[in-house]
């Protein structure tokens, strides 16, 4: 299937039909969807834009390893930059830098080491109390 539009407006309008196609498909301008419209990838994932103003990414459902990973350009090949998974965890593959804010920890919780048993943390009895492990 091939289609060509010439002349000012340069756009295929569907009119809620499909546009079913093998191969690429090649755009020389914007994409434009209506707010709240999908872009989709498999049934699974998505990007969409909200009325609100929010653009919202949909992770895969795969409950085991589902999510997003963020690739950057090295120079000379793609590396992985951030990974979010669908068990809600992050990992950053370099430093995490505030410029200003606060990083806020919840009670009980707290910043764990690489070594896995040194940690920084409150409690529920003293709040206001630093704790080292």
């Amino acid at each position: 299937m091939s289609v060509t539009v010439t002349g000012q407006k340069r756009h295929l309008d569907l009119n809620s039909s499909t546009l079913t196609t093998t191969g690429n498909v090649t755009v020389g301008g914007d994409v434009l969807l209506d707010l709240n419209d999908n872009i989709r990838f498999g049934g699974q994932l998505a990007i969409t834009k909200e009325n609100n103003g929010e653009l919202k990414l949909y992770g895969g459902t795969n409950s085991t390893d589902g999510g997003f990973e963020f690739f950057t350009w090295d120079g000379s090949a793609y590396e992985s930059s951030f990974t979010l998974k669908n068990n809600q965890n992050a990992t950053f593959a370099g430093d995490v830098t505030l410029s200003a804010g606060n990083v806020i920890v919840g009670s009980q919780y707290g910043i764990r080491f690489n070594d896995a048993n040194t940690r920084i943390y409150t409690n529920t009895d003293t709040p206001e109390d630093l704790l080292v492990e």
